[in-house]
């Protein structure tokens, strides 16, 4: 996936993107599910 050049500093243009707040979506339910079966 492209990442557009928006901001000065380049991290930002990762960390802003809409798909990188997906994807913390996405870990966040995955460590959420690991945690649980664990504590079963």
């Amino acid at each position: 996936m492209e990442v557009p050049a928006r901001h000065d500093w380049w991290v930002w243009n990762f960390i802003l993107h809409p798909s990188f707040g997906l994807e913390l979506i996405l870990m966040a339910l995955a460590g959420w599910t690991l945690i649980r079966n664990a504590w079963r």
